[in-house]
């Protein structure tokens, strides 16, 4: 296929905007820039004054509402485009010539992740531009309709519709000039939906080229494994790695703020069109209701097109893990292994789309933020209809987002804690208590009690979880808050790890989750001893020591990040174990030389 064709589908669209990142600046390409920039920046305006001084129904008002934040969003992303053209360019160079000699293997998977792309533009774009030439559709109608009726009854001049209502012109002056008022909102319209539409499929078709590029490079990884290792392929297999991960980069340093924008307002215009949902149901005001479900799919399915292209790419960066792993290494020169640890240590942080930093854009988060903002409605609706205090509601509505605040942003600094995990005084420690410089890292976890809700848990042994034949498995929580009894802060029996494993009781809960637990009338919460801990503050315990939870009461999360770890068996030849196994200056050397790898 020719590089051209490949992305043919976003150049005439993104060349008519003046946003086409390949091509050359001239008078004429920023006369289209700024021809599309000044269409979204009036209907940003005409929208914002409508929202100030519109009075009319609820169904008025969520039109209104969803042409404001359509207008933001593609003035948004039509500015980031011209802005972040250099890097983006980059990539579709680097991308075109991916196109000009694949393999026979490569190009079948581009051409697959081609199709789905174009098919998406098509899809994607095509609803937009009917669903904008069924505004105008309906608003003639409607004017038809009125006509119609007032020329039949002879009544007063009537009131002309427009896609987007207008209250801050005269009556007089719309009904001079309301065919020519119609022709501009609809080329708005028309603008807002081709820079909106065309830079989430770009963006959409991006991120899948380069994921296929990264299942490209696992297969290239997995042949290198039964063939001869030469130091010119390994090496060419390494500096593919780093050039699509700097893609990557690219990708997010260019979309990151955009996503995070677009998910924010989705948020809001979800929220209040669900409020207006709840609301039109109790007053069977069934045209509403129709209006604002639309707006909800709408937004629901333009977040999830964001969830499904990051994690898609996540997947396919994270799947060269158990290429490299299962390369060979253990034939490979020294010098080599210590290069692949580099490249293995750089997989195991995939590329991924955030939201603003804030956290990863996957179809969880997806979920979850689409729950949290139906459950947001729900509580506004409830509110408005019981009359209940303002402060009340405010309260419940900064749990509900302190709760999804807290989960992501300790997804979101994944890299953060894979640092810390390779901090040379912690690993110091650890061995030091281990009496070993042999280490086996078993897993992570986040331990995380949301605000006000938090629950408790009583006294208990991980070792059920995790059983090891010496018990040398320790447990490592650092904290990440300042943790009090009042917050769920932990606390422990000192000196019942001496008594071994104990008789566990077991629970069951709704979801199906087993947790395990203690006797308490033996060993009651209350007569453990809390531990109070400061932000970034760690404490070390054996998986045999009683230690529980309290209930959190007050306004802040307890997040704490906890690893569990050994003593390395011969057996236990793990990539986790690999990475923390070794004598402290070699991991000394290891983490500067780090700094600077792959």
């Amino acid at each position: 296929m020719n590089p051209e064709e490949a992305f043919s589908v976003y150049r005439g669209f993104l060349w008519f905007l003046g946003v086409w990142p390949l091509e050359e600046k001239s008078r004429y390409q920023r006369l289209r820039y700024y021809t599309a920039a000044f269409f979204q920046a009036s209907f940003l305006l005409h929208t914002s004054i409508e929202i100030c001084l519109n009075r009319s129904g609820v169904s008025d008002m969520v039109d209104i509402c969803l042409f404001f934040a359509s207008a933001f969003l593609a003035l948004v992303k039509h500015t980031y485009l011209h802005l972040h053209g250099r890097k983006i360019a980059y990539n579709l160079r680097s991308y075109m010539r991916d196109w000009r000699q694949p393999s026979e293997y490569g190009s079948a998977v581009m051409r697959s992740h081609f199709k789905m792309y174009r098919y998406q533009f098509i899809i994607y774009n095509s609803i937009g531009y009917i669903g904008t030439t069924l505004f105008l559709i309906r608003t003639l109608l409607l004017n038809y309709l009125k006509d119609r009726s007032q020329a039949r009854d002879d009544g007063p001049e009537f009131e002309y519709e427009f896609i987007c209502k207008i209250s801050f012109l005269s009556k007089s002056f719309l009904l001079r000039n309301h065919t020519g008022l119609l022709v501009i909102q609809y080329l708005q319209c028309m603008y807002v939906c081709s820079s909106g539409a065309s830079t989430d499929c770009f963006f959409f078709g991006l991120l899948l080229h380069l994921a296929a590029q990264f299942k490209i490079l696992n297969r290239r990884w997995h042949d290198f494994a039964g063939a001869s290792r030469d130091e010119a392929r390994f090496g060419e297999l390494v500096a593919r790695h780093q050039l699509l991960t700097k893609l990557g980069q690219h990708l997010e340093q260019s979309f990151s703020r955009v996503v995070l924008l677009q998910l924010l307002i989705s948020v809001i215009l979800i929220c209040m069109s669900g409020c207006s949902i709840l609301v039109s149901i109790m007053e069977q005001d069934y045209v509403t209701m129709l209006i604002s479900t639309n707006c909800v799919s709408f937004m629901i399915t333009e977040s999830f097109i964001y969830g499904y292209a990051s994690d898609y790419l996540k997947s396919q960066s994270l799947a060269l893990v158990d290429a490299v792993a299962a390369c060979g290494w253990y034939d490979l020169e020294l010098a080599r292994r210590r290069d692949l640890a580099f490249v293995f240590m750089r997989a195991l942080l995939p590329c991924s789309i955030t939201a603003g930093k804030f956290f990863y854009v996957t179809h969880n988060t997806i979920v979850q933020l689409e729950d949290k903002s139906i459950t947001l409605a729900d509580c506004i609706a409830a509110s408005a209809s019981n009359g209940t205090n303002a402060r009340t509601t405010t309260v419940k509505l900064r749990a509900q987002f302190m709760a999804f605040y807290s989960q992501s942003r300790t997804r979101a600094k994944r890299a953060v804690f894979t640092r810390l995990l390779m901090n040379p005084k912690l690993l110091d420690a650890i061995e030091d208590i281990l009496d070993t410089p042999d280490i086996l890292l078993h897993h992570t976890k986040a331990h995380i009690k949301p605000p006000e809700k938090g629950a408790p848990y009583l006294m208990h042994q991980d070792y059920p979880y995790f059983p090891f034949k010496k018990h040398s498995m320790l447990a490592v929580f650092v904290h990440l808050d300042d943790t009090t009894p009042e917050n769920g802060g932990l606390c422990v029996y000192p000196g019942s790890h001496k008594l071994g494993p104990l008789q566990e009781r077991e629970l069951i809960d709704e979801k199906g989750e087993k947790y395990r637990y203690v006797d308490p009338d033996r060993f009651p919460i209350s007569g453990a001893t809390p531990v109070s801990a400061k932000k970034g503050e760690i404490i070390v315990f054996s998986y045999l020591l009683l230690h529980g939870s309290y209930l959190n009461l007050s306004t802040r999360p307890r997040r704490i990040f906890g690893a569990i770890e050994s003593r390395r068996r011969r057996a236990d030849q793990s990539r986790a174990s690999l990475a923390l196994s070794g004598s402290r200056a070699e991991r000394s050397q290891f983490a500067h030389e780090g700094q600077h790898g792959d």
